[in-house]
């Protein structure tokens, strides 16, 4: 039950990953809502080479009663 809504909120939270320099190196996120009968939730950590976009993702993802998990490792972060 939510007791304050968020207008223009996404249903999303994380944790970033920071390096001694300060810059980002990966995180944490989370989605989730349901609506009736119907969750949709996503959570995940990825990892980044130095300085760039995630090189390495793996998670879950539910839709309604459908649920996969996911390995995802792009050949050139970017």
């Amino acid at each position: 039950m939510r007791l304050v809504e968020h207008p223009g909120r996404l249903a999303t939270a994380g944790i970033l990953f920071i390096n001694d320099e300060g810059t980002q190196g990966g995180g944490l996120q989370h989605l989730g809502s349901s609506s009736g009968h119907r969750a949709e939730q996503v959570g995940y950590p990825t990892f980044d080479n130095f300085e760039q976009k995630e090189s390495l993702k793996f998670g879950v993802q539910q839709e309604g009663g459908r649920s996969q998990q996911f390995l995802e490792a792009p050949d050139q972060p970017t």
